[in-house]
């Protein structure tokens, strides 16, 4: 709540509250049901934007990206915007990737640029829309700051292509 991750929808102080009501009830003595505190604060989590490593950490421990997929907060000309510039962000990378696997270094970092812009757009969409693509694919980019690397990869993207088909 302090580093504004959470939507202005969401009351938090309502389980503030409550937590704090708990506190008070376990310095005197009393057993206390935490559970439901705990689930709230769960799924305010869940709702919340990761603007903390703790914050990412405590969604991929309990799945909540999978169990409370965010919400798209963005109208609908907007989403086919972001999509659009993704998909402009896409054919740049596709251009970069191939002159990278031709042996060109400054191509394969603009490839590694590409894919950053192209994940920073996936961000502005659902979490389970096209972020896990993107990060994937994010995650293999820095492998193909070296042209020789990027040519072994698209060697071996082939032949598993071929096997396949």
């Amino acid at each position: 709540m302090r580093l504004d991750g959470l939507p202005p929808e969401l009351n938090a102080r309502k389980l503030f509250g409550r937590i704090d009501q708990q506190m008070r009830a376990v310095t005197e003595g009393s057993v206390v049901d935490t559970r439901p505190a705990m689930n709230e604060m769960l799924y305010l989590l869940g709702r919340s934007h990761s603007v903390s490593e703790r914050v990412e950490q405590i969604k991929q421990l309990y799945a909540l990206d999978r169990y409370l997929p965010e919400i798209a907060a963005l109208p609908a000309g907007e989403v086919a915007q972001v999509l659009a510039n993704m998909h402009e962000q896409f054919r740049l990378a596709e251009e970069s990737w191939e002159f990278c696997t031709q042996g060109d270094a400054a191509a394969c970092n603009k490839f590694v640029e590409n894919i950053t812009h192209l994940v920073a757009q996936s961000e502005k969409l659902d979490h389970n829309t096209l972020q896990p693509l993107t990060k994937q694919i994010q995650s293999m980019s820095v492998q193909v700051s070296d042209p020789e690397r990027a040519r072994l990869i698209a060697m071996e993207m082939a032949m598993s292509l071929f096997v396949i088909g």
